[in-house]
């Protein structure tokens, strides 16, 4: 099988989602948010020998929450699987908040203080009750899409 990457399908497309196999590929799931707002993190699955892991962040320059640590406005949380809770995490938005935007990522990434290089990930988003669920590929170059599967809901 010849490689896939997503990450030269994404500079085709200037970042934008694009169909591949019948489904919309995104670099992210993205939903709006408000101050105050709580979201519920949950790794679902993980079809991938490599660390996985979510990438959760408030744009445009939020400030958000999570087991009392702040973020950095718009600078992204790391949330683990090896260390995340199994049945999921809440996530406070603070300050600035008006979308979440959260990926896959794996410990091969490479996170710079501008966030995370995609380096072929891609995520096909799913919209459930007050959420969305993501279906992740990792870093390496297929396009099998099950390497992690999470979701983020809103709490009301």
């Amino acid at each position: 099988m010849e490689p896939i990457y997503f990450s030269e399908m994404f500079l085709a497309s200037e970042g934008k989602s694009f169909e591949y196999k019948g489904r919309l590929v995104s670099i992210a799931g993205e939903m709006p948010v408000n101050d105050g707002d709580r979201l519920w993190v949950q790794i679902e699955r993980i079809g991938s020998p490599i660390l996985q892991g979510i990438h959760i962040m408030s744009r445009p320059k939020g400030v958000i929450e999570c087991n009392g640590v702040r973020s950095k406005p718009g600078k992204p949380f790391g949330l683990w699987a090896d260390t995340m809770p199994p049945g999921g995490i809440e996530v406070k938005m603070v300050k600035g908040c008006t979308t979440i935007r959260a990926l896959g990522t794996s410990d091969r990434d490479r996170v710079t203080e501008w966030g995370v290089m995609n380096h072929g990930r891609a995520v096909v988003v799913e919209t459930i009750e007050n959420g969305f669920r993501c279906y992740c590929s990792d870093c390496e170059p297929d396009d099998d899409l099950d390497d992690l599967v999470f979701t983020v809901t809103k709490l009301c």
